[in-house]
């Protein structure tokens, strides 16, 4: 009965919950990620994220290995459903496509820079710093550097 009312609880209660009942299992490269997690998904009303390797080492400051380690952790605690190989391959395949569509429609950079000029003004800071930073990517990088970027793991 318990584990009925544990999987009735949104991402976010049974973040709490978790927290609170596994402390002890927790270290603080695991309870980074699923806060980053946490943030990434239910901060943005998704029920899922892909989220590259790279993001994960970059947003937290951890290196790939710990970043994997506390990954594979918070699975077999049953929080989070994660492959590596799925994950990376995907995200290369998406940025080629990304990258192909913008070389076909180079203007699209420039909208999505005046659109991002109008976001940053009604946001709130930790998204308004998100959105400073592609604008700031997108202004300064020429379209090859733009597709290394994109296309690096």
């Amino acid at each position: 009965m318990e584990n009925q009312r544990f999987e009735s609880l949104t991402f976010y209660e049974r973040t709490i919950e978790t927290i609170l009942f596994n402390i002890d299992k927790f270290g603080g490269s695991e309870l980074k990620l699923l806060l980053l997690i946490n943030r990434l998904t239910v901060g943005a009303d998704l029920n899922a994220a892909e989220i590259r390797l790279k993001d994960f080492e970059e947003m937290t400051g951890l290196s790939r290995k710990t970043v994997i380690k506390a990954l594979d952790k918070l699975e077999k605690l049953k929080l989070i459903k994660w492959s590596k190989r799925v994950l990376d391959a995907r995200s290369l395949n998406d940025a080629g496509l990304w990258m192909d569509f913008l070389k076909k429609h180079p203007e699209v950079i420039e909208r999505t820079k005046t659109n991002l000029k109008e976001k940053i003004q009604s946001e709130q800071s930790g998204v308004r710093k998100e959105l400073q930073e592609w604008y700031r990517l997108l202004e300064s990088m020429s379209f090859q550097r733009l597709k290394k970027f994109m296309q690096s793991d």
